[in-house]
């Protein structure tokens, strides 16, 4: 900074410019931010949990939609997920 330079104490400049410390000194993070994708859900059967690919899942959701009856939505069609033991949240639905 200018003012720096010239002798001024950077809280003085800061105070001046009129943004704080932590902005003075943050760097973003590099990279891509949250979780990674999962490419497998679990699902409770008699032997205990078993994981399942996603594409099991999308098969399953396929075989479920063909009833012209249950054209549900993504909630609707978690909750009949949940009811045949997968363990899946409406984000990946």
């Amino acid at each position: 900074m200018v003012y720096i330079g010239q002798g001024l104490r950077r809280d003085r400049v800061l105070e001046l410019i009129g943004i704080s410390k932590h902005q003075y000194y943050y760097s973003p993070k590099t990279g891509k931010r949250g979780r990674k994708k999962t490419s497998f859900t679990s699902r409770e059967t008699s032997e205990g949990k078993v994981r399942c690919s996603n594409k099991e899942i999308v098969e399953k959701i396929k075989e479920v939609q063909k009833d012209p009856d249950t054209d549900y939505g993504y909630r609707k069609m978690t909750f009949q997920l949940r009811i045949l033991g997968f363990i899946i949240n409406h984000k990946k639905v």
